[in-house]
């Protein structure tokens, strides 16, 4: 079992699962984090042991232990980019993200998941910028 695991990057809400019977629990994000529970969050939500399926092939509740690679922060996108163009590219990117999301991101309160990766990148080649978006750093988080 991993130990070095963080509890609090659990989102609030997220369903754990206590069935250690079931096949598939030892590749089962929800019974992963089940067992990583910490005695600083007194409450938690759980699936209903009435709602665990006769057989773990079909499980509804399913969620594989993977990771995304994530970027963080867009303080330097705009280095290498002519100043009229690194406007516009911005500004079409707050337009994608909304204002508030977008600072936020700046700021490095909220990542960059792939897909978003993909549209920004996208913005770019839609500008004629060639070279590839990079982001001010690099991580992988558990996708939930």
């Amino acid at each position: 079992m991993n130990t070095d695991f963080d509890y609090e990057i659990v989102p609030h809400g997220y369903a754990h699962c206590f069935n250690d019977n079931c096949s598939k629990a030892s590749s089962c994000l929800r019974h992963w984090i089940a067992q990583h529970c910490t005695v600083d969050v007194p409450l938690i939500t759980i699936l209903s042991p009435a709602c665990f399926p006769a057989t773990s092939a079909g499980c509804a509740y399913f969620a594989p232990i993977r990771k995304m690679r994530v970027a963080w922060g867009v303080k330097n996108l705009f280095d290498n980019l002519p100043y009229n163009k690194a406007s516009d590219v911005r500004n079409q990117i707050i337009a994608y993200f909304g204002r508030t999301h977008y600072y936020r991101i700046y700021r490095k309160e909220r990542f960059i998941s792939p897909e978003d990766q993909q549209v920004i990148a996208h913005i770019f080649a839609n500008n004629g910028i060639a070279e590839t978006p990079i982001f001010d750093s690099y991580s992988e988080v558990y996708k939930w």
